[in-house]
């Protein structure tokens, strides 16, 4: 009786050449594998009795994206526009400026209303140059979007102290260094600079006072410290390029002295602030000095 071969005969018996076979077998299944595992994720076929290269697909869907951004165009350039959205982007919100004044402004400019015209003949560049023609606005954007609405966007200019001529006219003067003018429905909340003063307002963006350029780092660091902002009032300049300040509460005032190590004399006046006018309180001294360094020279009434 014939005896079946065991498993390990079987593989005893087998030739050379089957032996290679299941070797080349096995090494096609492990590079399968492995295209498998890093091969780059399938485009869509967007025509698939074609074979088209890569680049030719991206081409064809960046080609179909542009045409629709143009149907998307014409659609709003037909519009007619029925809404202006203005926002104000700033701290003091329409401090200076309200939407109708703005609203008013754009008219002026485009010598007609806006609103029932025709989206497509509204020129964004030109009303955006309107806006940041007022001295009150430091940027302005201006976008359409869809049911005929035109969205603008104003920054309005923000005052870190207002300053006060020797011939009683004043201006304001922001973080940037740009001037303008004071308006008639609003009065910030700055401090105010005095002294022998002149400054005119135009140009805008440039000073002539040296005395007040040189004080703008003290004026700066006074409008971005919280407590120094709600305790000065007023900043006097003398014709020695010394500052004196006056806090809004009490009858005293603080020599500062040249705007030179300023974070050192403030650091100062706290100290002063909190060690004795804390304990003592306003009406033992009618002021103190930090422009000597290293000391606080306080005067008694």
């Amino acid at each position: 009786m014939n005896q079946r071969p065991t498993p390990n005969k079987e593989r005893r018996n087998r030739t050379f050449e089957e032996i290679q076979r299941e070797k080349e077998l096995e090494n096609q299944k492990q590079e399968v594998k492995k295209k498998k595992k890093g091969s780059p994720p399938k485009l869509p076929v967007l025509f698939p009795r074609l074979r088209l290269k890569r680049s030719v697909q991206y081409a064809l869907v960046a080609a179909f994206f542009l045409i629709l951004l143009g149907v998307v165009n014409r659609y709003r350039s037909g519009q007619i526009c029925k809404e202006l959205n203005i926002t104000f982007i700033s701290d003091n919100k329409d401090a200076f400026l309200s939407k109708s004044e703005i609203e008013k402004m754009i008219e002026e400019g485009y010598e007609s209303k806006v609103v029932g015209v025709n989206m497509g003949s509204i020129n964004l560049k030109k009303m955006e140059v309107i806006l940041k023609g007022s001295p009150y606005i430091s940027d302005a954007q201006v976008s359409k979007s869809f049911g005929g609405k035109l969205n603008i966007s104003v920054k309005l200019r923000e005052p870190v102290a207002r300053i006060m001529n020797s011939d009683g006219t004043s201006i304001y003067l922001d973080k940037d260094g740009i001037k303008f003018p004071t308006a008639n429905r609003h009065s910030s909340n700055v401090p105010l600079i005095r002294g022998a003063l002149y400054e005119n307002l135009a140009p805008r963006d440039s000073f002539h006072c040296e005395l007040v350029k040189n004080a703008m780092p003290v004026i700066k660091y006074i409008d971005s410290d919280k407590f120094w902002n709600s305790q000065i009032s007023e900043i006097y300049i003398t014709q020695s390029n010394e500052l004196i300040f006056y806090p809004q509460i009490g009858n005293i005032f603080i020599e500062f002295g040249e705007p030179k190590r300023i974070k050192e004399k403030f650091e100062d006046m706290k100290r002063f602030y909190d060690q004795v006018i804390k304990e003592v309180g306003w009406n033992k001294y009618k002021g103190f000095s930090v422009k000597f360094k290293g000391q606080v020279v306080a005067k008694k009434i």
